[in-house]
């Protein structure tokens, strides 16, 4: 019974938020159904159809589908989506902030925040999707908390957030990547020396 309730709270929660932004109820009443559809095939296709939507309603939406689905492969295309979202450079986004258009930031932190929420999950694929996540959106916010993976003994997560630092070029992540430096592991050592090399690039 309180499962239930939670459900029909959250559906409720969703279709406020749709309404609000000005989505038709029809369209909203579409993209919910499929959500929970049983068929994780129809799942993933209402997630990449919802990431062409207003990102004021599909970013909420997806950050609350992501804390209930159970399905790793929708998980995965939640963050997919996120990142299609969200795809778009330091450059862009500074020159947004200067001229005053920055409507678009609060779901670009959404997005960051439960991206790094999912650092720590319990599935290795997702952490790692997550890290990869945070690169290509160039999250600068992610620096220290994806720099503490570094110390991990896993050596996929040590390279993929090695990638995801390059990616994001931040002069903040220069002490911990500087810690790889001696490591024992060849290969992370030289993914180490590039990922100076490139946010040295951009100094």
């Amino acid at each position: 019974m309180r499962m239930c309730f939670m459900n029909f709270f959250c559906i409720n929660n969703m279709i406020l938020i749709l309404l609000i932004s000005g989505c038709s109820v029809g369209s909203s009443d579409n993209f919910l159904e499929d959500l929970k559809n049983d068929n994780v095939a129809v799942r993933k296709n209402a997630i990449s159809d919802l990431a062409g939507e207003d990102i004021e309603v599909t970013v909420p939406l997806l950050i609350q589908d992501m804390k209930e689905e159970s399905s790793k492969e929708v998980r995965l295309a939640i963050i997919d989506a996120l990142v299609e979202i969200n795809s778009i450079g330091i450059f862009e986004k500074l020159i947004k902030k200067i001229q005053g258009n920055e409507e678009n930031s609060k779901e670009y932190d959404l997005s960051v925040n439960a991206l790094l929420g999912l650092l720590h999950d319990r599935d290795n694929d997702i952490r790692m999707s997550a890290i990869d996540a945070l690169g290509e959106i160039e999250a600068a916010d992610a620096v220290f908390p994806l720099g503490v993976l570094l110390s991990e003994e896993d050596r996929l997560i040590k390279l993929n957030v090695l990638r995801a630092l390059r990616n994001i070029k931040d002069d903040k992540a220069v002490t911990a990547i500087n810690l790889l430096l001696d490591n024992e592991d060849e290969i992370v050592k030289y993914n180490a020396l590039q990922a100076l090399r490139r946010i040295g690039e951009d100094r």
